[in-house]
Order: structure tokens, then sequence, then C-alpha cells
């Protein structure tokens, strides 16, 4: 890959130098107690017994590493094996653990679970899938934190009728550390660029369509248009016919995607989603006008954050707030962590005595 040969002696060589340094790491002593410890994994392919495979990465901690797993997959019995590990190793308690669905296989059941809700975008429906609402009437369940109000009914139709689950807006957990060190190694400009920006994945069905739609009337009138995504896209797209009429479409690097951010004069999404309202507040810190659709009929909104907002049903609209240089406000206590963290807080405190 680098132009760099080296022979399978070396590697062992090197190999057998570092496998008892990471022996000695996994098996460091650790603190007692932990205030907050994310249980989580990462799956990546490797090749085994002449066969490409999946694996899972387990990883416990943010801020320091406690450990590293390998398994076939995630399962509870994996599980249980990291946190005897961790026992081992000298943790006798965490005050906050945060797992995925992995808590329907626990025994016994945690004492206390609080659910923070971020995603529920797709505006062309209000049907509620009865095989996802097991985790809101769990019976160990306390709370379910939502990112902003308009998402209460939502919540309060998952928990049910008779349910003493309290459903709190909460705002996102969103720390602007890494952003506000891109804007200050890249300076947003003052005159803007004609250029606009589509964030979003290229892995959703009709998504990249929508932003196809409106970059081709946005390329008529003179814009540069990038339809951006933090994964490849999927490979039914077109992308090759996309970009051959003159849309940039493909994966960009984070640092690539917010200089482009940094020079745009909008950022448009054409669905509803919560990592979307983050990537649209990043836009709008970047300088680059956000733009994002508003909700259908009693559908999830999850946008009343942005104001005003343009019919998804009617795109030009959109096309129009740039044009006519729509200000756009934003309730930006939604986006404020602390206080994220302060409504976390004084739920603990009065759910889980």
């Amino acid at each position: 890959m680098y132009g760099v040969e080296v022979s399978p002696t070396m590697i062992s060589n090197v190999t057998n130098k570092l496998v008892p340094v990471i022996k000695e790491w996994k098996s460091r002593l650790l603190q007692s107690v932990y205030a907050v410890v994310f249980l989580d994994a990462i799956h990546f392919k490797v090749k085994q017994d002449w066969h490409i495979v999946n694996k899972a990465a387990y990883l416990d901690g943010n801020k320091d590493v406690l450990g590293m797993w390998i398994g076939e997959n995630e399962s509870s019995k994996f599980w249980l094996g990291v946190l005897n590990d961790l026992k081992n190793r000298g943790v006798q308690d965490i005050l906050i653990t945060c797992v995925d669905n992995l808590i329907r296989q626990a025994n016994p059941a945690p004492k206390h679970l609080i659910i923070m809700e971020h995603d529920v975008w797709n505006p062309f429906t209000n049907v509620v899938d009865p095989n996802t609402l097991w985790i809101f009437q769990h019976p160990s369940c306390k709370a379910v934190l939502y990112t902003n109000p308009s998402m209460l009914y939502w919540g309060e139709r998952s928990v049910g009728p008779d349910s003493s689950v309290k459903v709190i807006a909460a705002g996102f957990p969103y720390d602007h550390e890494k952003i506000n060190a891109i804007m200050d190694e890249t300076k947003p400009t003052k005159d803007r660029e004609k250029l606009v920006v589509f964030p979003g994945r290229l892995n959703e069905f009709y998504q990249p369509y929508l932003s196809v739609r409106m970059a081709m009337e946005l390329k008529d009138s003179g814009y540069r248009t990038v339809i951006t995504s933090p994964v490849e896209p999927q490979s039914h797209y077109p992308v090759s016919l996309w970009q051959q009429l003159g849309i940039e479409v493909g994966k960009l690097p984070q640092p690539e995607y917010y200089r482009l951010l940094s020079k745009a004069k909008a950022a448009i999404s054409v669905t509803i989603g919560g990592s979307l309202t983050l990537a649209l507040y990043e836009a709008y810190l970047l300088g680059a006008k956000p733009i994002i659709p508003m909700d259908i009929n009693g559908r999830p909104p999850f946008t009343e954050i942005y104001e005003p907002r343009y019919d998804i049903l009617n795109p030009r609209e959109a096309l129009r707030m740039i044009d006519d240089n729509t200000e756009i406000h934003i309730d930006k206590k939604w986006f404020d962590y602390r206080r994220n963290v302060e409504i976390l807080l004084d739920t603990i405190d009065s759910c889980c005595k």
C-alpha cells in the first residue's frame, strides 16, 4: 500500500516484541469505581482460515480504553466474560453503564434503565413497529430522554398510556470541542462561494435521489453542488451518472467536509433525523445557511429547532430560501451538552433512588 516491502520474518519479530506489551496492557489493574463506562463493539472483516469473516471488537471506555476483546459477534455471554475480566482487574462499581440492545439479554435485569432516544426520523410514516417497543416497556425503564419537545408524542406512544415511565425533552448530548478545533484551523469565509452541500448518508433509500433532484436545479442556476456522505455510496446508486451530470457525489473525509461547509452558501437536508439535525447545526457554526424540511401532517418534525423550514413535498421552497437569503433562527439550547447533562443527572436523581 505504501510502497514498503517487509519480510515475513520481520513481521514475526515485530509481533513478538509487541505481544508482551499488549498482554501487560490487557491485564493492567483498573480503578475500583468508574462514573460512566461505554460497552460497545466495532464490527470489521478479517481473514480467518482463508475466508473473510466478520468479527466484533469489544471496547470499553472513551477517555480511557479499559480493554479490547475480539469475539465472533455481540452476545450476552461474551459481554459477561468482559465484565468478569473488568471485575478481576479491580473494578468494583460502575455508576452509569451505556449499552445498546444487549440490555434485553441481561440477567439479572438492571435496576434502573434510562433510554436516550435520538433518531425517530422518517418523515413519510407515523407507524410504530411493535417489535421495537420492548425497550420502552422494559420493567426497569424509568425514563426516556428525547432530543426536542416535538418527539414527546412519540415517546408517550412508545411507553404506553398507563406507563409510569417519564418522557422528557433533553436536547442533544453534543460537545462542540471537535468542530471548534476545526473552526480554529479552517476560518469560515465571509464571502461565500456559490456552493451548496447536501450532508447525509448515501445508503438510505430515497435520500440521494431527492438531493440529486435539487442539485440539478441549483446547478442550472450556477451553483456547485456536493452530495456528501461519511460512508461509501451503495452500489445500486448511479453515482457515475450523477457525476457525469456535474454533481459531486461520494464519501468525504471529515476535515474536507468541514472545509466545504466553511465556504458553502448553504447546507440542505432532504430528510429528518438526529444526525442530520446535528449536521445542519455544524453547517451553521461554519457559516453555511442550514435548510431543513418540516413535518408532514403529524409525522415526526424533529426539526422545530430550525425556523423557517421548507415543505419537503415542494423542494423549490428550499431553493427560494437560498435565493432570498432567508434568515434561519435556531433554538440553540437544544445543542447545549451541559444542559443535556444536567437534565440527565436530574432524571437519575429523581427516578433512580
